[in-house]
């Protein structure tokens, strides 16, 4: 919600006066939405996206954003952390439809696949650091099954769905917990974060009958004065009947391993880790612009920062063992420029096991 944030004290004798001073960010506006996907210029999608930060001022979210090109979709999303007017309680809902071509690598011949989704979830906040999610919701898969070869995945055969017919209608539920310390979740630099999520595809309605364990564990500690050493383990563990495609972990799409950055990895379990040095070159700081009239825009956080990093991760199977599964990653340097509105981008240098080099260019914090 705010751009910078300063707090200072008076003291008054036994007691102390504290004063709080924000800036406000700009909390409407609409964003074009124009991409690559996969980074292939041949598959190009652009649309238009609407955001509230801080609907009624009480900083409910409020997101649409509709889609056209190679992939099409349409989706809205609610947020309220105060549902009932309770400080700990929040609530969650969202609806999305998507006409997409499929992240796996089952055929070499393209298809498409339509999913329409809804659920909402409710969570509860213990103190400042930890919270409990629970939602519910619908699922409807619908994958067009033409006569194309589908690969074989260790010893057994991919499926697209998990109803012989190519559609899949199945309830979904899940629980999570999540302990978050961070200092700043945009580029953090002092704490630590944890979440666990146990979820369940189907109920007895239909041919989907999965159980999902994941877990995401990160710390940030600072070593000597600025220089931080960051830390991060991470897994997804699938069980139960048959594994749909859309079903799948990945790497190279939302869990990347430098190095091997554009290369995809499929599977129905994954594990990973990530080690990083972070040190300042330039110390986060504030620039006023004065020259622009709107105070939401005018102060702007910049900063650069040195990052060294080793990247591993394996996906695979659950007709595989995990001592067979097939490691991968890499290792590198890099420069993490801090931009105003919380944004971060990424220059990087990394090398494989084998010793192959790349340029990454990326968005957003590593983690």
């Amino acid at each position: 919600l705010f751009n910078r944030v300063d707090v200072d004290a008076h003291q008054r004798g036994d007691s102390a006066d504290v004063y709080v001073t924000v800036d406000e960010r700009w909390y409407i506006y609409p964003y074009p939405v124009f991409d690559l996907v996969h980074r292939d210029p041949k598959k190009l999608v652009y649309g238009v996206g609407v955001t509230h930060q801080n609907l009624a001022g009480l900083n409910q979210k409020l997101f649409f954003e509709g889609v056209l090109g190679y992939d099409q979709w349409a989706m809205g999303t609610y947020r309220n952390p105060r549902f009932l007017g309770m400080e700990d309680l929040s609530f969650q809902g969202k609806v999305g439809y998507f006409d997409q071509h499929p992240l796996s690598r089952d055929s070499a011949v393209e298809y498409r696949q339509v999913a329409a989704v809804a659920g909402s979830s409710v969570g509860k906040r213990f103190g400042f650091y930890e919270s409990v999610t629970a939602g519910a919701g619908i699922e409807l898969w619908d994958v067009p099954l033409p006569a194309l070869p589908l690969r074989q995945a260790g010893d057994g055969a991919v499926h697209r769905t998990a109803s012989s017919n190519g559609r899949d209608l199945f309830l979904t539920a899940y629980v999570q917990y999540v302990f978050d310390r961070r200092n700043l979740r945009e580029y953090p630099t002092e704490g630590a974060f944890f979440s666990a999520v146990l979820s369940k595809d189907g109920f007895g309605e239909s041919q989907v009958n999965l159980t999902h364990i994941g877990m995401d564990a990160r710390r940030y500690d600072p070593v000597i004065d600025d220089l931080v050493l960051a830390s991060r383990v991470y897994g997804r563990w699938t069980n139960g009947g048959v594994v749909p495609t859309y079903r799948h972990v990945f790497f190279g799409y939302e869990e990347r391993l430098r190095g091997s950055f554009l290369t995809v990895r499929e599977g129905e379990r994954q594990v990973g880790g990530n080690l990083e040095l972070r040190f300042p070159l330039l110390s986060p700081r504030y620039y006023e612009a004065r020259f622009i009239p709107m105070p939401q825009f005018s102060v702007l956080r910049y900063g650069l920062y040195l990052g060294l990093f080793v990247d591993a991760g394996a996906v695979w199977y659950r007709t595989q063992s995990f001592a067979s599964a097939p490691w991968a990653g890499g290792a590198g340097a890099g420069l993490h420029f801090i931009l105003p509105y919380g944004l971060t981008v990424r220059t990087e240098w990394a090398v494989d096991r084998t010793g192959n080099g790349e340029l990454v260019l990326d968005v957003g914090a590593s983690f």
